[in-house]
């Protein structure tokens, strides 16, 4: 193979090539080199100039239709320009920028990094070069769960626990829902623990005479006696001892035979039905009596009287015949604190006395 001048390129039988890349063929030698000099690339007759041993510009009788911009590709990569084997521009692959600089995209031309966002995931921008990050060590052992780790991460919690305002806490049940009333009377409050849930106490009694209804969700005032203690008696919406209370007693009927049992005859000498009349005491002591119905076996009343009623007191009713010089006594019986209670815990449910002669309907509550 020699070369010619007539255009600077390369001779083998047949055809003529030019050399590629800006290289020239110098006459007398064999291939294709870089240049040494602006007149080596000027045997085509053409005007082309030397650079780093390249020919710069169009070779004689060569027209160029290609076209080529240098632009940057984004992150580190460039997309440059080169010269064909015709000398036309051709578009050069992608490259990668060199030294840690970056190529953004809108430039033409590889930078130093100005910040680390320009460089990758994996890199820092350090004296305007892109450096992969040093190893990072997350710093959760001093600060609070949900803050950043120091590494671009949030510090979480680990063994189940979750982030709760800043703590690390283990998930919790509810151990109820509400207070709740229990089948003896007592509250078991629920309440706010520490850790969030809501934790039982252990079943207390009512406090300031209020009662705690069984299915019921919280103590409250009472509303009947039966509600109340076994020696306590519902007053004001309280429960109270019902010793030293004071009672209203109300008489509501009496019901004599027809003959009296002592005399085995009628009541009145003309052979009428007896005028009842009822009396009311304390330990044997009467206190009260009822204005006499005339001429009835049977007789309703509608009067109360109030007494004060002790641990150890007894109630006493006393029935009588209501004659013009004196009363028969047709009959007596006493009632102890203790069985007025039943009553009284019934809410004012009336109670009978029977001794085989009259029977006598009352009612008992206490006042407040």
């Amino acid at each position: 193979m020699t070369c010619r001048t007539d255009n600077g390129g390369c001779s083998v039988p047949s055809q003529t090539m030019i050399c590629p890349g800006g290289a020239v063929c110098v006459p007398g030698e064999a291939k294709c080199r870089a240049c040494a000099g602006d007149f080596e690339c000027r045997f085509d007759g053409s005007s082309r100039v030397c650079k780093g041993g390249v020919c710069e510009g169009q070779p004689n009788g060569v027209t160029c239709t290609a076209t080529c911009v240098q632009l940057c590709l984004g992150g580190n990569e460039i997309q440059t320009c080169g010269t064909g084997a015709d000398g036309c521009p051709v578009t050069n692959s992608p490259s990668s920028c060199g030294n840690g600089q970056v190529c953004p995209t809108g430039d033409s031309e590889c930078r130093p990094c100005k910040k680390s966002s320009e460089c990758s995931l994996d890199q820092v921008c350090q004296g305007g070069a892109c450096l992969a990050k040093p190893t990072c060590v997350p710093a959760c052992n001093s600060v609070s769960c949900g803050q950043d780790d120091g590494c671009g991460a949030t510090c979480g919690c680990t063994g189940g626990a979750v982030c709760n305002s800043g703590t690390c806490k283990v998930p919790c049940a509810d151990e109820c829902s509400g207070d709740k009333c229990t089948s003896a009377g007592k509250v078991e409050q629920c309440i706010n623990g520490t850790d969030g849930c809501k934790k039982k106490l252990a079943a207390a009694a009512c406090t300031g005479g209020k009662v705690c209804v069984y299915g019921g969700s919280g103590c409250t005032a009472c509303s009947s006696s039966g509600q109340c203690g076994p020696t306590d008696v519902c007053a004001g919406g309280k429960c109270q001892p019902y010793d030293g209370m004071t009672y209203l007693v109300s008489l509501k009927s009496a019901k004599f035979p027809v003959l009296d049992p002592k005399s085995k005859s009628a009541w009145d000498s003309g052979g009428g039905a007896p005028d009842p009349k009822l009396c009311v005491g304390v330990d044997g002591k009467s206190l009260f009596c009822t204005k006499a119905a005339q001429d009835v076996f049977q007789a309703t009343f509608s009067e109360s009287f109030s007494v004060k009623l002790f641990q150890s007191s007894e109630l006493d009713v006393w029935a009588y015949d209501e004659d013009v010089f004196s009363d028969d006594l047709a009959d007596g019986s006493a009632w102890s604190t203790t069985g007025l209670l039943g009553l009284i815990k019934a809410g004012a449910k009336s109670g009978f006395l029977f001794n085989d002669v009259v029977e006598v309907e009352f009612t008992i509550a206490p006042t407040f």
